[in-house]
């Protein structure tokens, strides 16, 4: 399962779990064997800092706590924080084309795609693959609806909070009256 997350929702990292959960469960049918389920990995591509640390790309698995020996092999969840995506250096890294990848997914207009393509054939044909989707006007709708559903959700944020400021500011008031 891979997905990705612009901003921070409450109950990001339970939702996660569910989701894995959800997926690994959904493999055992009737009369399966336990065997017989595959290793299920979930990858996060995150639009802010989740993690305390600071690697872009954080693994986790279910390992023992003392030993850190592994439980199984069966879970797998990837945080990939695009914030924490580093500056690209002279000496490629174990994770060169996931850091291409998060610069793709980061890239704030068409020159740092063009830099991208140019500089590695995957990110050349995602930049072609990107630049047909966004030709089609069924796509180009859903990134209006996408983009209306923010200023959407935004609103009735910030509706919500001001709603709570001001029961907050006249319940403070009715009880210094009563005192």
């Amino acid at each position: 399962d891979v997905e990705m997350q612009a901003d921070l929702r409450q109950g990001f990292r339970s939702r996660a779990l569910y989701y894995w959960a959800r997926m690994y469960g959904a493999q055992l049918g009737p009369g399966m064997a336990y065997a017989e389920l595959r290793p299920c990995v979930v990858v996060f591509i995150l639009g802010y800092s989740e993690l305390p640390s600071e690697r872009f790309h954080s693994t986790f698995e279910v390992q023992e706590v003392h030993s850190g020996d592994r439980f199984s092999d069966q879970l797998g969840v990837h945080f990939v924080e695009l914030p924490k995506l580093p500056v690209r250096s002279a000496r490629p890294s174990d994770e060169e084309l996931l850091e291409d990848w998060g610069r793709f997914f980061s890239a704030r207009g068409d020159e740092e795609l063009e830099e991208l393509a140019m500089s590695n054939p995957v990110m050349a044909k995602a930049k072609g693959a990107l630049d047909f989707l966004s030709e089609q006007p069924d796509v180009q709708e859903l990134a209006r609806q996408r983009e209306l559903a923010q200023h959407n959700y935004i609103t009735g944020v910030r509706a919500a909070e001001a709603r709570g400021e001001a029961r907050g500011k006249a319940e403070g008031k009715a009880e210094g009256k009563a005192e």
